[in-house]
């Protein structure tokens, strides 16, 4: 788990195999650039089909019945959510804007007007 000054955090669970962020410094780094980083978004299990009622049932199970963990996080991969090991790798090759900012998009010109 990660640490916040020195101490254990009180907002991480032991004992999950999940992704654990660091709540005071990413609240403080999205104040200081105004939008954040987003990884944990990409990297929750529940960002995925929001739309099917079973996923509002698991969620609830999961929460309250910690002996399905398990089962319900091979379920996910026999469904195919989580992260594609290929596509993953293809992320590296992607020619992306510094910094995740594209200044272009909204220049006329491409912002090299006269």
């Amino acid at each position: 788990l990660p640490l916040t000054e020195g101490k254990e955090t009180i907002y991480s669970v032991k004992g999950t195999k999940a992704f654990y962020n660091n709540l005071p410094l990413c609240r403080q780094y999205s104040n200081e650039t105004s939008h954040g980083c987003r990884i944990c978004w990409g990297e929750c299990t529940f960002t995925v089909n929001r739309g099917a009622l079973v996923h509002q049932i698991i969620k609830g199970t999961i929460a309250n019945i910690p002996l399905f963990n398990t089962y319900f996080y091979k379920l996910g991969d026999a469904f195919g959510y989580g992260t594609d090991p290929e596509k993953a790798e293809a992320w590296w090759d992607l020619s992306l804007p510094t910094l995740g900012q594209d200044s272009t998009i909204v220049a006329a010109d491409a912002g090299y007007g006269k």
